[in-house]
């Protein structure tokens, strides 16, 4: 599909104590499992990280074009930077998202400016479907400070899809975001199930 994969790979990561991207989930680093998901769909794939060690994956990796704005920042660097309408945004942490996933939010997202996946009632706001048409609302939310993503997110009407009403091959772990060492481990033996 003609989209690009923005994968948002500048978290501080303080909780896990390195760059989660980088850490090793099953012998792959978790940004790994992201690229070759997105490659299943998309067109061209970039990597926003001020960590040089991206450039490793051999894709294109860019850093913020305005420092430590958060994933406000992040998204306004990709939609930046890439050269399709239709982009699909997603932090390095969520290994277990699938191709199948990433292409039926593609799909579904229809001339909605941004779409978000809703399960149990929490929307999740790192994984979603831009259009390059919100690029200059990133901009000015990320020059005025405003650097909340759900507030930046709502000011735009994006739309909400609940998953698992709609969603019909949904699976709760494709969501699970890893942010400690625990939760590396619990996904690990989940994974090997």
């Amino acid at each position: 599909m003609h989209a690009t994969g923005i994968i948002l790979a500048g978290g501080k990561s303080s909780r896990m104590g390195e760059d989660k991207g980088l850490v090793l989930l099953n012998g792959k680093p978790m940004i790994q499992y992201v690229i070759e998901a997105l490659k299943e769909v998309v067109s061209d794939i970039i990597i926003i990280s001020n960590n040089a060690s991206y450039n490793k994956f051999g894709i294109p990796v860019y850093p913020d074009i305005i420092k430590d704005k958060g994933p406000v920042g992040g998204i306004y660097t990709g939609l930046h930077h890439s050269k399709t309408q239709l982009n699909f945004c997603i932090s390095c942490d969520v290994p277990m998202i699938s191709s199948d996933f990433i292409l039926w939010l593609l799909k579904r997202s229809g001339n909605a400016s941004i779409t978000l996946p809703m399960y149990k009632d929490k929307v999740h706001q790192m994984i979603g479907v831009y259009s390059k048409q919100v690029l200059s609302n990133f901009k000015e939310s990320t020059e005025k400070e405003h650097l909340k993503l759900s507030q930046v997110n709502n000011d735009m009407a994006c739309e909400i899809i609940d998953i698992e009403k709609e969603y019909a091959n949904f699976d709760e772990l494709i969501f699970s975001n890893i942010n400690t060492k625990n939760e590396l481990r619990s996904i690990t033996n989940e994974s090997k199930h």
